[in-house]
This record gives structure tokens, sequence and C-alpha cells, in this order.
């Protein structure tokens, strides 16, 4: 129920936080021998909610570019 213009906002800082910190996470994750034997599923998970993070941000700003005023 917020304005339009909140929306965009909060999507813009949503996108911000996940592509700072889910691509490096997943690349850390990927190509760092140490981190990955140590790492648990737990950390694919946060580097994998972290990408969502910002998918869903850019799902709400594709839905707002989409609408003709």
């Amino acid at each position: 129920k917020a304005a339009a213009s909140r929306k965009l906002m909060i999507a813009g800082y949503l996108v911000l936080i996940g592509a700072l910190c889910g691509p490096s996470l997943l690349l850390s994750l990927v190509f760092v021998s140490q981190l990955s034997s140590v790492a648990g599923i737990g950390l694919w998970l946060l580097a994998l909610g972290y990408t969502a993070i910002a998918a869903g941000g850019l799902m709400t700003i594709r839905s707002f570019s989409s609408r003709t005023y």
C-alpha cells in the first residue's frame, strides 16, 4: 500500500544489497578451495538468498517500468 516512488526506492536498495553480497559469496565459494571445503550448506543458502533478493528487486523495478502512466 506504499506509494510507487517508495516501492521503487526500496527495490533499488534490495538490488544494491543483493548485487554486492550474492555474487561475491557465490564466486568465493566456487573459486576459493579452502572456503568451499569449510562452508556448509548454510553459506551456500545465504549466497543464493542474497542473489534472490537482487532478483526480487529487479522484478519489482521491471513491473513498474512496464506500466504506462
